[in-house]
Formats: structure tokens, C-alpha cells, sequence
């Protein structure tokens, strides 16, 4: 997957004393495709440390591709914030049949909990579940993130998958880090995908 090549045009505007966001953008390769956006976020304090709202998450793709067709592409993501813990989940929806739902360019950010090489984002019709809950005190921060995609089918990787996700991070200073990854991924209806990862992260900045 090919990584943006530029940051697409933007207006970002907040409403409600910064509790109301809203960011539209667009972006177009000629042949290729256009993509039209909204990104919006809600939030407000419910009680004393206790913070609630919801993430939507809104995309358009008019396909200039012989015989692809546009989408309409979206995922709507409610979370409260309850220090140290978070916990959000989510609904995603990807447009079926012959549709580009994803532009290569276009990063991956209708999903805010989990992500991999192999991840079956953007596939024809597909519903996403998920889910993640998030521990952070001082340097020391971890979660579990949950994900259940289900699909059109395809001989290559059948028609869902479930994914498990554990980090655990500690910051020792400013400039040093560590991180540890823990990823499983089991693939419905098709023989020998799954697989099971551990990664491991030193970051020192200078």
C-alpha cells in the first residue's frame, strides 16, 4: 500500500467551545479517482473526570476507472474517557460489488483501534465491529483492541475475519521508549491464514 503522496486540502472547523469539530477535505487523481470527506467529532464532560462522545467518519469515492464503480464509505465510533481508562467502540461500513472503496493513496482511518499488513480493510460489503479499552498512568500505557470483519467472499481470505490486539508501552524518559505487540488474526472460511505476531519497539529519540 502506497502511502499518501500529499496531505489532502483541508478546512477544519470547531464549534461549541472546541467540543464540536468538524474537518471536510477532498483529494483527486486524475483517471483515477476523487475522494470527498467529512470527519466530525463530539464531545462533552458528563460528570468530574469523566468525558463522553462520538467520532463519524464520512468518505465518497467518484471512481474515473473503466467499469469500477464510486462508494460511499463511513464508520461512526462513540467512546467515554474515564481516567486512566478509555474505551470506544465502533461501526464500520464499506460499499459492496464492484466499487473502489479505498483509493491506494488513501490511508486507512475509518478503524481507530487495530491495524496490520495484512488487514481486511476496504473489502466489498464489509461490516466492521470493534472495539478497544485503554489503560494510562504516568509512563506506563497498555490496551486490548477487538476487531470483527465480515465481507463478500473471497477465495484468498473468506468471507471474515477476527482480530485480537495487545500493547503495552512504557516511556522510560522523554526519549526512550519500549513497546511490545502481541496480534492474532483467524480468517473464516478459508484454510491456513491465520496467524499470530509479537513486535517489539526501542525508540530513542536524540
Amino acid at each position: 500500500m502506497t502511502p499518501d503522496p500529499a496531505s489532502p486540502p483541508e478546512a477544519s472547523i470547531s464549534l461549541l467551545d472546541e467540543n464540536w469539530s468538524i474537518n471536510p477535505y477532498a483529494m483527486y487523481q486524475d483517471g483515477y479517482a476523487a475522494v470527498y470527506g467529512l470527519d466530525t467529532a463530539l464531545s462533552a464532560e458528563v460528570t468530574d473526570g469523566v468525558t463522553a462522545g462520538s467520532r463519524l467518519f464520512y468518505y465518497f469515492v467518484d471512481a474515473r476507472l473503466p467499469s469500477v464503480g464510486d462508494s460511499s464509505n463511513f464508520s461512526v465510533i462513540p467512546f467515554v474517557d474515564f481516567k486512566p481508562f478509555t474505551l470506544q467502540l465502533g461501526y464500520a461500513r464499506f460499499d459492496d460489488g464492484n466499487a473502489l472503496n479505498k483509493p491506494e493513496w488513501m490511508r486507512d482511518h475509518l478503524l481507530h483501534t487495530v491495524s496490520d499488513q495484512t488487514i481486511s480493510y476496504g473489502f466489498p460489503g464489509a461490516e466492521i465491529l470493534f472495539g478497544q479499552i485503554r489503560y494510562a498512568l504516568d509512563a506506563f500505557w497498555m490496551h486490548y483492541s477487538y476487531v470483527d470483519y465480515d465481507y463478500d467472499f473471497a477465495a484468498s481470505r473468506g468471507d471474515g475475519t477476527v482480530e485480537h490486539e495487545v500493547q503495552f508501552g512504557y516511556a522510560f524518559t522523554k526519549s526512550f521508549d519500549v513497546n511490545l505487540r502481541l496480534f492474532d488474526v483467524s480468517y473464516d472460511n478459508v484454510d491456513n491464514k491465520d496467524y499470530q505476531k509479537v513486535e517489539a519497539l526501542v525508540r530513542f529519540k536524540f
